[in-house]
């Protein structure tokens, strides 16, 4: 793949503001939201035929996923969490239920050397953390390009692409965010107040 661009201007402030914003959040009010999210999670189209979910470990104020995981695993679903391979690469690992994990050079958890990976194209599910995200499916992140460019590898070895779901809070949602050729489109996102669908076909 081609070599990612430097990040204009307008969208490294943006990224700034947004995750100062997120990382003010009260626990309480983050812990709220998050029970509210996983309660949305039924109302995803195909969600009683999935297998297989991918999630993360929040951190920076993210929308915490302990409740969004508690509430894959009592629907029998075999959960998945982002392991680091090198600078912008990264596989899905599995995480069973109660297995310890270990920090990845950010210092987010993820599991071990020994856990099994998971390609693409057994994937149902991907649930994707984000700093920002319209209405057009445009979608934020951190900057690191790991999941754009895991998403972009299926393309590329002609897997199955996974159900693209974001997990955001509502004041993230930006107008028009500026889009460049190797972000990531979602097929829709979950806030405390709604699930918003751009390429989602009912049940």
């Amino acid at each position: 793949m081609t070599s990612r661009q430097k990040v204009p201007p307008e969208k490294a402030e943006l990224r700034r503001q947004l995750r100062q914003q997120r990382g003010d959040l009260p626990d309480a009010t983050r812990s709220a939201c998050a029970e509210a999210i996983s309660d949305l999670l039924p109302k995803l189209p195909g969600w009683a035929h999935c297998r297989h979910t991918a999630l993360y470990i929040d951190s920076d104020g993210e929308v915490p996923t302990d409740r969004l995981a508690q509430r894959c695993r009592a629907a029998g679903q075999v959960l998945w969490l982002p392991r680091i391979l090198g600078p912008g690469t990264m596989e899905f690992a599995r995480w069973q239920d109660g297995e310890a994990l270990i920090e990845n050079q950010y210092g987010i958890p993820e599991p071990g050397p020994d856990a099994p990976a998971l390609g693409s194209e057994a994937l149902d599910l991907l649930l994707t953390p984000l700093v920002a995200w319209d209405r057009s499916g445009n979608r934020l992140g951190m900057g690191g390009g790991y999941f754009d460019r895991w998403l972009a590898f299926a393309g590329e070895t002609g897997d199955q692409s996974p159900l693209r779901v974001g997990i955001a809070y509502g004041f993230q949602e930006q107008d028009d965010l500026p889009r460049d050729s190797w972000d990531m489109a979602l097929d829709g996102v979950l806030t405390e107040r709604e699930l918003v669908a751009f390429r989602l076909s009912p049940d």
